[in-house]
């Protein structure tokens, strides 16, 4: 009996599709009222599964074709990303701010070429590392004043294993290149205003000539 024909069995699952062709394979399904992706990737070389299994492992990769290593990445990804986050509780409540913000605004879809969850959870990431003692309020605010100042394509990146003082080290960086970046405005803004006036200035000796 396959996964599908046991999943198929099963009052609470409804709208059950596999794509076997896609780059990841996935199966697709509703349970409890819960859309669910259910990625797979046998593991040649363990002839069961223990409990504790280590995906973080490098061995879990021996044995495995493309479309498997692909599969396992996104556990992989998530496993990681969690356990580099300063404060998971945090991390998960401002995480879930982002995606319901993002799913409001028709902005969440790796398919139509927005930013997935994995890409979210990064940026999230990013910004735990850099405001270790910030709750989720905080958090989210400085996500997205974090993100729209943010010199793309320059890459976002997350820090394995960090001291307090790093951390606190790239928390003052930031908040300097913040600063730069509302001086910066606030310089444009300034000479803006100058220039219009001066051309101002420039027509109305114009006009009395």
């Amino acid at each position: 009996t396959s996964l599908k024909e046991l999943l198929q069995s099963r009052s609470d699952v409804l709208a059950l599709s596999t794509v076997p062709e896609a780059y990841t394979p996935v199966m697709k399904f509703s349970m409890d009222n819960q859309p669910v992706d259910m990625i797979f990737a046998s593991l040649p070389s363990y002839q069961c599964i223990p409990k504790d299994l280590n995906l973080l492992d490098v061995r879990v990769f021996e044995g495995l074709d493309d479309k498997a290593i692909r599969s396992i990445n996104g556990s992989r990804v998530t496993e990681r990303t969690c356990s580099i986050v300063p404060n998971f509780r945090n991390f998960c409540t401002t995480l879930r701010a982002v995606k319901l913000w993002a799913k409001s605004r028709g902005v969440y879809s790796n398919v139509l070429g927005f930013l997935g969850g994995v890409n979210y959870a990064i940026l999230v990431a990013c910004v735990c590392q850099r405001y270790i003692h910030a709750k989720p309020a905080e958090l989210l605010m400085r996500f997205f004043t974090m993100f729209a100042l943010w010199p793309f394509p320059h890459p976002v990146v997350l820090y394995n294993s960090q001291t307090k003082e790093e951390a606190l080290m790239m928390s003052s960086n930031r908040q300097t290149m913040l600063k730069k970046g509302d001086q910066d405005d606030t310089s444009t803004a300034t000479t803006t205003t100058t220039t219009t006036s001066s051309s101002r200035a420039s027509s109305s000796t114009s006009v009395m000539r």
